[in-house]
Formats: C-alpha cells, structure tokens, sequence
C-alpha cells in the first residue's frame, strides 16, 4: 500500500522455539500447531492498520533453519527495523541462549534504533514450564525490550506482539512517516507539467 511505511522484521532465537509458527500465525490472524521446518530463506508481508492513517507493511524474514549453525549473515540484519527473540518456555537452554547470544548478535548487526522485543513462546504447555513470566520480563525490562508471551496453538498474544512492535517503531521512525506523507505527491503549476503528479525523492527510512 502506498501509504503504509515498510518495516523489516526478523525474528531469530534457537531452533524449534516456534519462530516459523509465530510467523505463520500473524499472517493468517488463526492458531497454527504445526508447520514444517523451514529449508529455505522465507518472506511474510501484512500490513497493520494504526489510525490516524498510519499503516506499517511488516516485511517479515524468517531464519530458514540456519540459527541452528549461527551462520546468519549480516545481509540477513540490514536494514532491519525491528528484532523479535524467541524462546520456548519449555525449554530454559533457549532461554539462556537468547541472553548469551541472540540478543548481543542482534546488537551487534542490527540498526541503532531497532525495536526489540523479547517473546516467550508455548505457553499453551504451562505444565512443562521451565522459564518463568518474572525471569522473562525482567530480563527484557533489563535491555528496554518490549515482553510478550505467545501461543500458537491458542492464537494469544502474537497479534498483540505486532501491535506492540509497530507502535513503537512508528514512535522512532515518526519523522519518516510524516515526510513520507508529505513527499508522496506534488503538483506542478508551471508549464507542460501543469496538473500532472510526480514523487519526490526522500532519505531511505
């Protein structure tokens, strides 16, 4: 759409801790249980609306299974607006792997101002717990993330997740949104080009 502001989404963290299911679900706005292991590098589009005419295209990237040999390359971080680490919360190795490497692997290629979100996922399985609310948030209180728990099987909590990400990615990237706004179209009053439209140029955002 032409008024909504594009934003790159990459969601990483440690093999089987849902991401794919995470993104399969927000496209389709319905419970996914199970999806097939991703094999190749796989893009999602939906745009949110926000009011007062602000629309965001989520251009979501999915890792294509290469987390689990961390050979994600930098290509795969640039430009991206937006950085959702997930863990499953069955499994406290994928927690702690978030903290002693996704996170500081997102820093370190991700863009100054990227908005990161720190989700914990299945909690459909509360029986199995091994990473508690408390342990989740306070760790994404501790590094300014946005915290969100997520069930696929349940549809809970992903829309939310977005919801969050967007709206706080507009608040950062405000600037742009407006300049897009004003930058889609001009008319010329002068000359051969009397009442014809034509698009400026304006800094990537």
């Amino acid at each position: 759409m032409s008024n909504a502001l594009s934003c790159k989404v990459v969601i990483i963290g440690e093999s089987n801790a849902g991401k794919t299911c995470i993104i399969k679900t927000f496209i389709e706005s319905s419970s996914v249980s199970n999806v097939e292991a991703t094999v190749n590098a796989t893009y999602y589009n939906k745009v949110l609306d926000f009011g007062n005419k602000k629309r965001v295209s989520f251009d979501v990237w999915d890792t294509n299974g290469h987390e689990k040999f961390r050979t994600l390359t930098k290509l795969f971080y640039t430009n991206a607006a937006v950085g959702i680490l997930v863990y499953d919360v069955t499994n406290k190795n994928s927690f702690n792997e978030i903290k002693n490497f996704w996170y500081d692997e997102l820093k370190k290629n991700g863009d100054e101002n990227i908005v990161i979100a720190i989700v914990g996922n299945k909690i459909d399985k509360f029986y199995e717990e091994e990473v508690t609310e408390n342990e989740g948030r306070e760790y994404a209180n501790s590094v300014g993330a946005i915290f969100q728990l997520t069930s696929c099987v349940q549809n809970q909590g992903i829309q939310e997740l977005f919801k969050q990400c967007g709206e706080k990615y507009l608040d950062i990237y405000k600037d742009c949104f407006a300049e897009k706004e004003q930058n889609q179209t001009i008319i010329l009053k002068h000359g051969k080009n009397v009442g014809k439209t034509v698009k400026k140029k304006r800094r990537k955002c």
